[in-house]
């Protein structure tokens, strides 16, 4: 494939200026702009421009010009910076995939589509038009309201976090045209987890902007959410489940997205101190005012969560130390170099390490290590992994298997997969929920 390209300058060639050179312009539709040659996107394969005030992505493709939006939807980063293979494109930051031609976000960790431009090649430019590309199937939620007003069918989600909503959305995508029902203990509509750990700690995003469903979007496909109670029963035989409220519901078909819980610390003393952790937005309401009164954090726990609650806390000019009892960071992830690397950044932030070290306990003053010293601590938090909240697929009975990084009962599952090529089934992530028709 072509090498990848670096960030690119272009000219727009706007008013009169534009008309002289290029009189074709001049017609009514005005919102086409010239960018970079069309041999400079060939050679690169892709390239990042601004045009009319837009970051847009160029890509050469079989043949073709497309223009997709340059700004990944899930966290800031260019696309143009991406790996480009199968049609898709890559986030060069959190490794989320978008279909190229249509713009649509392939998987986890990204929810939200990426605006389309028509592009085309005249004159050896590249043209790009700046309104974006109308959605395609304008007849389509007619057809899929007359679809749900036939299937008189009931689906179950249990679990309203990512996992759960992106398979309500699935399946309707996939031409589901029953009653989708999504239930979930907590009272936020479903939200993305990666910003808890960052800027909604430092107070420069709202929950509100990790929200997975659009506004109006769960309505627009027809999913009722039933939040602030969870399933806390389910009864194979009759096919219906119970809800912490005392409701039963039944269901055709039931999904599992129950997810995982912060796992807990079980040492001396941590019953009898305020431990912080960090898994769902009520633990980030309450972390983020102590996070700011605080003076000396200690994390425990040197993974993803630790370290990004130690760059946090590090932001807002708290002394940090982070405690880890492997030789390294994020050992069973992670590379050595890589692990060295990030050991390296943290170094130059002023955050301390203590690598493979044991802890005997927590107390008011701090957290003791195996080897009597006392790191001190107004504020401690444990990032010590998760574990799967597979308590009621088990009461009910289901045959789980192994539960490392999602647990899958039997049932039909859906095998489409990254810009609509045939892909195993993954057990990563909010991709781990599976159907389970029982």
């Amino acid at each position: 494939m072509p090498p990848q390209g670096q960030w690119s300058a272009m000219t727009v060639r706007r008013g009169s200026s534009g008309c002289r050179s290029w009189p074709k312009r001049c017609e009514a539709a005005m919102s086409w702009h010239s960018s970079i040659t069309e041999a400079e996107l060939l050679a690169k394969g892709v390239a990042g421009v601004e045009i009319d005030g837009l970051r847009i992505a160029l890509y050469a493709l079989d043949g073709e010009v497309f223009a997709t939006g340059n700004i990944c939807t899930h966290a800031f980063a260019l696309l143009s910076e991406g790996h480009v293979e199968g049609g898709c494109v890559e986030c060069p930051l959190h490794q989320g995939l978008f279909d190229i031609r249509t713009g649509k976000a392939q998987g986890a960790p990204v929810t939200k589509d990426l605006a389309t431009y028509p592009a085309k090649v005249e004159d050896g430019l590249v043209w790009v038009d700046t309104e974006p590309a109308a959605a395609a199937g304008g007849e389509a939620p007619a057809a899929a309201a007359a679809a749900r007003r036939s299937d008189s069918r009931r689906l179950v989600i249990a679990g309203a976090g990512q996992a759960g909503a992106e398979t309500a959305r699935a399946a309707r995508a996939e031409g589901f045209g029953g009653e989708i029902v999504l239930i979930g203990a907590e009272r936020h509509p479903p939200y993305e987890r990666p910003p808890l750990s960052k800027d909604l700690l430092l107070g420069r995003t709202t929950l509100a902007e990790a929200h997975v469903f659009d506004s109006g979007e769960a309505e627009r496909l027809g999913i009722a959410l039933r939040l602030g109670t969870a399933v806390t029963a389910i009864d194979r035989e009759a096919r219906r489940v119970t809800l912490g409220d005392g409701t039963e519901l039944g269901y055709d078909l039931l999904v599992l997205a129950t997810g995982a819980g912060a796992r807990r610390l079980s040492l001396p003393g941590a019953e009898d101190r305020t431990v912080h952790y960090l898994r769902d937005a009520a633990d980030a309401e309450r972390l983020g005012p102590a996070l700011r009164a605080a003076t000396q954090v200690a994390v425990i726990g040197g993974g993803f969560i630790g370290l990004e609650i130690a760059s946090a806390a590090r932001a807002l000019g708290k002394k940090v130390t982070v405690i880890e009892a492997q030789d390294r960071l994020l050992k069973r992830l992670l590379p050595s170099e890589a692990g060295e690397f990030l050991a390296w950044v943290a170094g130059q932030n002023d955050v301390a390490l203590y690598l493979g070290t044991a802890i005997a306990g927590v107390s008011p003053e701090g957290v003791t290590l195996a080897d009597g010293r006392l790191i001190e601590a107004d504020l401690i938090l444990a990032g010590i992994g998760a574990s799967p909240n597979d308590a009621l697929a088990r009461e009910a009975g289901l045959p789980l298997g192994g539960c490392r990084g999602g647990c899958r009962a039997p049932g039909p599952a859906a095998g489409r997969g990254r810009c609509g090529r045939a892909a195993p089934r993954q057990k990563d992530g909010w991709r781990a929920a599976a159907p389970s028709a029982s």
